[in-house]
Formats: C-alpha cells, structure tokens, sequence
C-alpha cells in the first residue's frame, strides 16, 4: 500500500499520497540506539526496523526463486555463420477470410536456413528464399539448430509467397444462423476454389458481401429459416389504407356507381 501511494506515475507527476492528502508522503528514517530518551518510543522504533529487515528478506528470497524458475526455461545458445536453422513461426494465417482447421498440427518450424551473419547478441539474418515477403533478421528464441546433414528444399509458409494466389470462394454449400454475442448473424458454409469440401468453413454473411461483393450467396436454396434474404429481427410489414366510413350507405354507393359510369 505505501510503494503504490510513494510511487510517482507518469500521468500524474506527482505521489497519489500527495494528491488525496496535500503533502508529500513522509519519509521512514533508520533508528539508532541513544536518539530517544523514552524506553517505549526506542523498543517501538527497534520493532519497527525489525519488521522492514525481515519483509526486505524474505523479498529478497522471493525475487531469487522467481529468478531460479524463470532461467530454467532459459537457454544460452549461440550460432555461427554457415550454422542451418529452422525458423519458428506462429500458427497458419491467411490474409483471406479462409482460416485453416487444425491450427495445432499446423507446422511449427520451417527450413533449415542458413545463417549469413549475426545482428547484436541476440539476433540473426538468415538466408531466405528470393521470393519470400518477410524480413530476414529474427530473435534467437524463433531459431531452432539443425542437426545433421539435409538435403530437403527450404519452405516458408505459403502466405509469405507471392506467388501464392489468395484462397477465393467456389459455392456455397449451407446456410445457418448462430447467436453471437445476443445477436442473431447469418452464416454460410463456403467451400473454398482448390481446396476440398472438408476445408469448408464458416463466414459470417456480412463479412462475405465485405470481402467478395459480386460473390454470389444465393447458391444454396434453404428454407426461410436461416436465410439471408430476410431479416426476421425485422419482420415485413404490409400496411393497408383502411377505407372510408360513411354515414349514408345509399350516398355511398351511388357515388360508387357514378365512378363506375365514368
């Protein structure tokens, strides 16, 4: 409580302590036998002191385990020029509205790439493909050493080539709706140009008319039940101008009856 109210954070430029009570928070000065006449004052300053050195040890244990811990999944490497590595991506992503199912057995780690020289103590720049659309430095924990001689081609993940032609919707296989969030969203199941009917996926219909406008959604006839075409938070309405009231029906019908002559 004190180091948060002693503690100047930047938006305020001053302690909180200072802001709710006016004043500088006071300062706790060190105790030293003979400053005090008083027996009681000195035994109360000596406790006090006494409770500071024991939380400062035992905060100084603490901070020891915690460092302990933190280095055993540390680990000190270091590559040469000429070394191959395998480079450690994050799982696949597609700039498309395409997502890929299984993310977990997705690969991990491409190569081996060679690396052409060291940047600082903790960095590399590795040898990647021509063609490849990423920058070739990376941190030493993204890099894994290969072991052994090989003889296999090194890949990137296709999204980082620029060869790789964007993933486009082929048809619409199902159509549904889901409840997000307490709103009712429109959902088509897209079977994707190039890729099987396994590798459908779920999009969101407002996403679809976002990212493919002149896609056409009506490929899959489906009850009213889920489909696109009618929002049923918003039901149709018919509105009919209700007729006339007239107090002589005989007026009434003869002037229907004019109407009709002319």
């Amino acid at each position: 409580m004190g180091a948060s109210s002693t503690h100047i954070p930047a938006h305020l430029a001053i302690t909180p302590f200072e802001v709710v009570y006016g004043r500088p928070p006071p300062t706790i000065r060190g105790f030293l036998p003979g400053q005090v006449r008083a027996q009681a004052v000195a035994e109360e300053l000596q406790a006090r002191d006494d409770v500071l050195a024991h939380l400062k040890h035992h905060l100084g244990r603490a901070q020891q385990k915690m460092t302990r811990a933190a280095n055993q999944h540390r680990r000190e490497v270091e590559f040469k020029e000429g070394d191959f590595v395998y480079l450690k991506f994050r799982p696949y992503r597609q700039s498309t509205l395409f997502q890929m199912q299984n993310r977990k057995l997705a690969l991990r780690y491409f190569g081996p790439f060679r690396i052409i020289s060291r940047i600082g103590p903790v960095a590399y720049k590795l040898q990647l493909p021509a063609e490849a659309r990423i920058h070739p430095v990376f941190h030493i924990s993204l890099l894994k050493k290969s072991i052994g001689t090989s003889s296999v081609q090194p890949s990137l993940p296709d999204d980082l080539l620029p060869e790789t032609p964007p993933y486009l919707p082929e048809r619409v296989l199902d159509k549904r709706s889901v409840m997000q969030d307490g709103v009712e969203v429109e959902q088509v199941l897209v079977a994707w140009a190039g890729l099987t009917e396994d590798d459908a996926t779920w999009i969101d219909v407002n996403d679809m008319r976002g990212q493919f406008p002149y896609f056409s959604l009506a490929d899959k006839a489906v009850s009213t039940e889920g489909a696109i075409d009618i929002d049923r938070r918003r039901p149709w309405q018919v509105y009919r101008r209700g007729s006339r009231k007239v107090a002589n029906y005989g007026q009434a019908a003869s002037q229907l009856e004019g109407e009709k002559e002319v």
